[in-house]
């Protein structure tokens, strides 16, 4: 981070890559090189932090459930962000959940993602492809984390708040349409998002069976 603050960002950018995978950083060290650079916003020093980021999501746990994560996108979304770097954060998020599977137990640390992936989902900037893939994303989190309705589980969007009942059924009718009326899209936007994320793992999350996403 020192070297970030003298103006050596793509050095400490570079630096980053090659000792992350390592262990010779700490998450919360690296994340607040991720976060100067989408701060600051130094464009393609940020796509290649957040691919940094992307490629050790597995290390952003700190061993008791939390994970570091750049604040910029804690529990929001970055509109104004370069759309690679965007794409970098929700693959990490979504392979972030591959090294500590979600499910009920996790309604506190996976709340936050949630509210993010629900407004990345409305980023009018995203493609149609990105959108559906955030939505099957979205649906796969709540699924796992709120398995039952709940009419009294509300989610701070923005300016507003969405109850989580109300965002299941628009995420659902959402796939159910691109599936019905976009097929081809539809499946080609799951690798779109998802680039080199194990395959096995993703079968397993989400499932495409009459026109609707089921998760095991």
């Amino acid at each position: 981070m020192a070297l970030c603050t003298i103006g050596q960002v793509e050095l400490a950018v570079s630096l980053l890559t090659d000792l992350w995978p390592d262990d010779d950083v700490t998450p919360p060290s690296a994340i607040r090189i991720v976060e100067f650079t989408l701060e600051h916003d130094l464009d393609y020093v940020s796509r290649e932090a957040a691919s940094a980021l992307e490629r050790n999501a597995a290390r952003l746990f700190d061993g008791t459930g939390f994970i570091s994560w750049p604040r910029q996108f804690d529990a929001k979304w970055d509109v104004s962000a370069h759309r690679e770097v965007k794409a970098s954060i929700t693959r990490a998020l979504i392979k972030s959940w591959i090294s500590n599977p979600l499910s009920s137990r996790d309604q506190i640390n996976a709340n936050p993602d949630i509210v993010m992936l629900y407004a990345a989902f409305n980023d009018q900037s995203m493609s149609h492809p990105f959108k559906v893939s955030f939505a099957l994303a979205l649906d796969s989190a709540i699924r796992a984390v709120h398995p039952k309705p709940d009419a009294g589980i509300w989610f701070p969007i923005d300016e507003e708040t969405v109850q989580l009942d109300d965002m299941r059924t628009e995420i659902t009718d959402f796939l159910k349409t691109a599936r019905r009326k976009d097929e081809p899209d539809f499946i080609r936007s799951i690798g779109v998002l998802l680039n080199h994320v194990d395959t096995d793992w993703l079968n397993r999350l989400i499932k495409i069976e009459g026109g609707e996403t089921q998760s095991d």
